[in-house]
């Protein structure tokens, strides 16, 4: 049986749920996939060398920092398109992610704009896909669509069932993908009836990704999906369960090798003083992900002393050190959440930004 664990019977479409993947290409031109540095994993550091530079892009939304604007977040995705970043990624709360990147598209030409990811559950395949569609033509095909189920907690608070919810992603994942290509849809399922005539067409296919970590979500992610955006997730969780799961399920579905995005607390700090208010910060912030099963799973398995270590906090050499060790582990690149501490908040997102940027070129 698939992955997915829906009889084929119940997983009835018109047109391709799971359609040929062309080329994908990064912001700057580079090719995402196995091999490449630094756009797929690399096989280890030493062969890899300490020059080399990485695939990072800024990830927004984990961490509470200081406020921004609609106005100021446009602007400093421009500024880290400027500053060479491949990507710029929002989580679901706060701003609106999809809205941001339509107007950050009038400011920016070459940045992919990606969702990290939004709750599924909370929004309808068929309304997604018409304004992903629509965020797509207005950025020129730089969108990149992350989803995922949320929690338990999160939907049950809006009234949400959450149950059996790696069965219903997967209905769900089959319906956006069709929608997403502008195809139209017959589908009747356990969770979903969705019947769509032919809608818009985008100019190039949107990538689709799943929040994913454990065993079941990953398999979907894998057959449905273009890869994973994570979170917590470190190098033994990284190596030893989430690349090999997904990648076989990519394997087995006849899709091309998946998307591997580790969402990540970063902080470039400057002396002991600074590097304790940073674990500090994340000490507080950590605590309600410790909280939630799935993401307790993750940071049991890493086998740390706290969920604190899970973060890559340190100078320049150190944080690029920890990042290199996720991307040794199998991430095709890295989300940096950049941790605001100490007084000045603001001015430490800055620094770490800025550092950061110096290592993707």
């Amino acid at each position: 049986m698939p992955a997915t664990g829906l009889p084929p019977s119940r997983r009835r479409s018109r047109g391709n749920p799971r359609p040929a993947s062309p080329p994908r290409q990064g912001g700057a031109g580079r090719p995402w996939g196995p091999g490449r540095l630094y756009s797929g994993r690399r096989a280890s550091g030493a062969a890899a060398g300490r020059g080399t530079t990485l695939r990072i892009s800024p990830f927004v939304g984990p961490f509470p920092g200081p406020a921004a604007t609609v106005e100021e977040r446009v602007a400093r995705i421009a500024r880290a398109e400027r500053s060479g970043f491949p990507g710029y990624w929002l989580a679901g709360a706060g701003l609106d992610p999809l809205s941001v990147f339509t107007l950050a598209a009038r400011d920016t030409g070459r940045i992919e704009l990606g969702t990290a990811v939004l709750q599924a559950f909370t929004r309808h395949p068929a309304a997604l896909a018409q304004q992903a569609l629509t965020v797509q033509l207005a950025t020129s095909g730089r969108l990149a669509l992350g989803v995922g189920p949320s929690h338990a907690t999160g939907m049950e608070r809006l009234g949400i069932s959450y149950e059996r919810p790696a069965s219903r992603m997967a209905e769900y994942l089959q319906v956006l993908r069709v929608l997403l290509d502008g195809d139209p849809v017959d589908f009747r399922g356990e969770h979903y009836v969705v019947r769509v005539p032919p809608g818009l067409r985008p100019t190039q296919r949107i990538p689709l990704l799943t929040s994913a970590l454990a065993p079941r979500m990953l398999a979907i992610a894998g057959e449905l999906s273009d890869g994973t955006a994570t979170w917590l997730a470190g190098p033994r969780t990284l190596a030893e369960r989430i690349v090999p799961a997904i990648t076989a399920a990519a394997g087995a579905a006849g899709r091309p090798a998946p998307r591997i995005l580790a969402g990540v607390g970063v902080a470039v700090t400057e002396g002991p003083g600074a590097a304790a208010a940073a674990r500090e910060a994340v000490s507080g912030n950590f605590t309600r992900y410790a909280s939630l099963p799935a993401y307790a799973r993750v940071i049991d398995a890493e086998g740390l002393g706290s969920p604190v270590d899970l973060a890559v906090i340190g100078s320049e050499a150190e944080v690029r050190s920890g990042l290199e060790r996720l991307l040794d582990a199998g991430a095709t690149e890295i989300l940096a959440a950049a941790i605001p501490y100490g007084d000045d908040a603001a001015g430490s997102l800055d620094r770490t930004e800025e550092a950061l940027a110096g290592m993707v070129g």
